[in-house]
């Protein structure tokens, strides 16, 4: 019995990361066509959020010397 769940739950698993990949990857193709801001590349739904410090205002501070003014969150 466990042993089923575990491979269900494996396999969902699997598939959902399989399928994040995918998405990421045609958003890049789409995202290469249009002309955005310069910025830090982010994760798929997580942005950039698992790479901000405890001191948020010193990262947006070095975000912004390095990409430029931020000016949407």
């Amino acid at each position: 019995m466990v042993g089923s769940k575990l491979a269900h739950f494996s396999a969902a698993l699997l598939a959902y990361v399989a399928w994040i990949f995918f998405i990421s990857r045609v958003g890049e193709k789409v995202a290469g066509r249009r002309r955005l801001p310069p910025g830090p590349r982010g994760l798929s739904l997580l942005g950039y959020l698992l790479f901000l410090g405890a001191d948020l205002h010193l990262t947006f501070a070095k975000l912004g010397r390095r990409h430029g003014p931020i000016f949407k969150l």
